[in-house]
Formats: structure tokens, sequence, C-alpha cells
């Protein structure tokens, strides 16, 4: 038999790859629809949880949810998105409501603006308004603002209410009334008089 007769015989290898490291092994592609009710998620690292129904909300998830998708060892679907701020992106599919501070600070204007970016990836133009709203109005200038503390009768002994003139004239000069004395004490006159704080813009607009 000749050497060439043998090598036709011998059955041909499929040449290796380089081997597979054990990380590789342990991740898989998985068809979306087959996952269940409930959803793991590894988004960046962060591991987050969620009902399928509420994860479709978004256009992003409708879609992805539809075709493969990369699980990790522990069986949660990788999303290579910021993992903190996804929570934000939980919450608004859960309750359609953004929570944010009525003034706040330097670090959470940043956590909006990111949250901002994340709802605009993940579709969702309504957290987006909701975000921009939040911006606009903890970033909007105050008016400075001017008190003065005024004490007025409201009402006579007699049971008649008076009128507080005093009072009346400073809403007339544009001052409003910002707080009323949880007290109130009674005149010499009969008269029950309360105090107020009044506020009213700065008409030049310095403090």
């Amino acid at each position: 038999m000749s050497a060439m007769d043998c090598d036709e015989r011998e059955p041909k290898r499929p040449a290796l790859g380089p081997p597979e490291t054990k990380a590789q092994r342990t991740w898989e592609s998985v068809d979306g629809r087959e996952l269940g009710p409930v959803v793991q998620l590894n988004v960046g690292g962060q591991r987050h949880v969620a009902a399928r129904s509420t994860l479709e909300q978004s256009p992003y998830f409708r879609r992805l949810l539809e075709m493969k998708v990369l699980m990790d060892a522990s069986g949660a679907v990788f999303i290579d998105r910021d993992g903190d701020a996804f929570a934000g992106i939980l919450d608004w599919l859960r309750t359609r409501e953004l929570v944010s501070s009525h003034r706040p600070c330097d670090s959470e204007l940043l956590q909006l603006r990111l949250l901002k970016r994340e709802a605009d990836f993940f579709g969702l133009d309504g957290l987006i308004v909701a975000v921009d709203e939040a911006i606009a109005a903890a970033t909007a200038t105050v008016p400075p603002t001017e008190q003065k503390i005024l004490s007025t009768f409201l009402f006579l002994e007699s049971g008649v209410q008076g009128t507080p003139l005093k009072l009346v004239t400073e809403l007339q000069n544009g001052w409003r009334v910002q707080q009323l004395s949880a007290t109130c004490e009674s005149g010499g006159d009969g008269g029950l008089y309360c105090t107020f704080v009044l506020e009213r813009p700065h008409a030049d607009g310095e403090r």
C-alpha cells in the first residue's frame, strides 16, 4: 500500500481553533422568547429583576426579548449599559413617575442627566420629558424677595368681620402672604389681631 493510499484512508480532522476559556463556556446565547414572566438582568454588572411585562413597556426590550440574548453564568440577560442609572429606568417603567428633589444638588442634577441619556437609549420619550421638566424647575432662577412682618386685626368682638386695611393696602402694593402666625391675640379694643409674614420680589431684582 502506498503512502498516498494511507493518507486517503485517514479521516480528516477539523481544524482546531484556540481553546475555550472557562468564562466563555459559562456564557450562552438564548432565545429571548423562551424567557419566563420574570427576567433577571445583568446591567453593566448590576443585578436587576423585573417582570417581562414591565420591561416590554420599553421599545428596546420589546425588540430584545424577541431575539437571541446573551445570558451570563447566573442566568441573567446581559445589557451593556449603566447599571446604576438603570434603577431609575425600571422605576419609571413600573410607576410612570419621576421622583426628584425640589432643589436638587449638583450630584442629583448629574444623576438626572445620566437618567435622560439612558432613557433615550431605551426609547422612553415620556421619561425624557419628565427629566427635562425636573431639570428646568430645579435650575430656574428664583427672584430674590424681601419680607416684612405685619400685625393687623381680622375680626371684631361683636362677630362682624373687620376690614384689615393694613393688609389690603400691602397686598395692593405687590405683597403676598407668605405665612400666618400660628397664634392670634385679642387686643384691648376687642379686636382679634394676627401676625402675617409678607413677601414680594425686589423691584430692582437685587436682594
